[in-house]
């Protein structure tokens, strides 16, 4: 079901939030990032095409903010 982009706000506030337990959570890089990619994919599945892109330099940004940079795919 597609979120609106305030549904998208607060899903991302959520995200932005939980990244520090995370970390902490994770014993390294290898388990921070399914368990990042859990909570980030759903938001992006719930963004309608006029929100994709905004949603998703949103997560870009909450990860430059904990200076985290995603894996080489």
């Amino acid at each position: 079901m597609v979120k609106t982009r305030d549904e998208l706000k607060l899903a991302l506030d959520s995200l932005l939030l939980q990244v520090q337990g995370l970390l902490r959570q994770s014993g390294d890089s290898d388990e921070f990032w399914p368990m990042f990619a859990s909570l980030a994919d759903p938001i992006l599945d719930s963004a309608g095409p006029d929100d994709f892109d905004w949603a998703s330099s949103q997560i870009t940004h909450i990860l430059e903010a904990n200076k985290l940079t995603p894996p080489e795919a």
